[in-house]
């Protein structure tokens, strides 16, 4: 009789088209994971509720009979916990984009995507659940709302969207960044906080983007930006922005 153990390498794919299933199964077990097919949510969260089982990831379709995709990421946070779950659509929109990151989800994709696309969101994904945010300081907290911040936190590390913070000064707004860029696939790269506030407003485009050599009076050599200086790893920018309307973090 084959065990119930299951590989912590895992994932499970959740589609009600066969094909679909089928295509996701082969190019996942391509990256080297062990794959587990659910036709539906009520059946995906049977599997996720079996006695030994144990994933790294949920993949799922967003439209599906019975129980569609957003219902279960809801379903997977109240009964399951911060277990990844990514999400796959062809009728992606924003707001559903925001609504499903906002409910759970750690990452979005819309159909069609070539199979570079699909690796790389599982196995950053993957690879943030299992090394967290090693290289920076912990976040401890005993405060409900904050230990969600930081849980969403970790939720969004593992995809290439743009996080906006928002605080008052001293709340530790660049301590989260840090703790998203550390458990990021970015964190062997360079962690740049720009705070704004502190630079004039004619050097901040300098200063942010570089200029090079005779571009404006004091010019006397080619200076490398904050901007590019981080690419294609992580930057903060913190306090007021001279030229900005708002404040950008």
């Amino acid at each position: 009789m084959q065990s119930a153990q299951m590989n912590p390498r895992s994932i499970l794919v959740v589609d009600d088209d066969p094909q679909m299933r089928l295509a996701l199964k082969e190019s996942i077990e391509r990256m080297g994971y062990e794959v587990v097919l659910s036709e539906n949510g009520e059946d995906g969260m049977e599997r996720l509720r079996e006695p030994g089982r144990e994933f790294s990831l949920v993949v799922t379709d967003m439209r599906m009979p019975r129980m569609d995709g957003l219902a279960l990421v809801k379903e997977i946070r109240r009964g399951v916990g911060p277990l990844p779950v990514l999400v796959i659509t062809g009728f992606g929109t924003v707001e559903t984009a925001v609504e499903m990151m906002k409910e759970g989800a750690t990452d979005f994709l819309v159909k069609p995507f070539p199979f570079e696309r699909l690796k790389k969101s599982v196995e950053s994904i993957v690879r943030a659940g299992e090394t967290g945010p090693e290289g920076g300081r912990e976040i401890i907290t005993a405060d409900p709302g904050m230990k969600k911040t930081v849980e969403l936190a970790g939720r969004l590390a593992g995809s290439d969207i743009t996080i906006l913070i928002q605080g008052e000064s001293g709340t530790g707004k660049e301590l989260l960044a840090r703790h998203i860029h550390m458990a990021s696939r970015r964190s062997e790269g360079p962690f740049v906080a720009v705070n704004c506030a502190a630079i004039p407003e004619n050097l901040l485009e300098s200063e942010l983007f570089g200029h090079e050599k005779g571009s404006f009076t004091g010019a006397s050599e080619r200076k490398k930006g904050n901007w590019p200086r981080a690419a294609p790893s992580s930057s903060m920018r913190s306090g007021r922005c001279p030229s900005c309307s708002r404040q950008s973090f």
